[in-house]
């Protein structure tokens, strides 16, 4: 895939990201292989020790490496911006940690009192991001 731009920074973010993606779809179908595998044998035998924290480690490694690489490309990004462009990125980004923060303090808080059924924290990197854009658009309405 060819990208038709002269920003070399989106240009690497798209290669480093490409190139990530290649490798993620393959270990997806190392992990899902995995998992299957794990998911039978917890039928038999539930699975304890390094073979779970292997699993556990393993996905997780597939999101940590997708947030390295968007910070990669904001670090490069942020250096052609001017302030304006840059403060913009920095209330979007408090945007949405102000946003998950209230969220998981509000649901521990109805957890310990009210008895709510536990979150996953499978849900916290979803919900910033959601957090992060919603809070980018409205700050980007405010500078038009």
């Amino acid at each position: 895939m060819e990208v038709k731009t002269k920003d070399l920074a989106i240009r690497g973010y798209f290669k480093r990201f490409l190139g990530f993606m290649a490798f993620s779809l393959s270990i997806s179908c190392l992990t899902l292989s995995i998992t299957y595998l794990a998911a039978w044998e917890l039928i038999r035998h539930h699975p304890t020790g390094e073979l779970s924290y292997l699993l556990a480690i393993l996905i997780a490694l597939l999101l940590i490496g997708g947030m390295v690489i968007a910070g990669l490309y904001l670090t490069k990004m942020t250096a052609k911006l001017d302030e304006v462009e840059r403060a913009k990125m920095v209330r979007s980004l408090l945007g949405g940690l102000v946003g998950i923060l209230a969220v998981t303090t509000i649901w521990g808080f109805l957890e310990a009192v009210a008895l709510a059924p536990h979150m996953n924290g499978l849900f916290v990197l979803p919900l910033f991001s959601f957090f992060t854009t919603v809070s980018y658009f409205l700050g980007k309405r405010r500078y038009e």
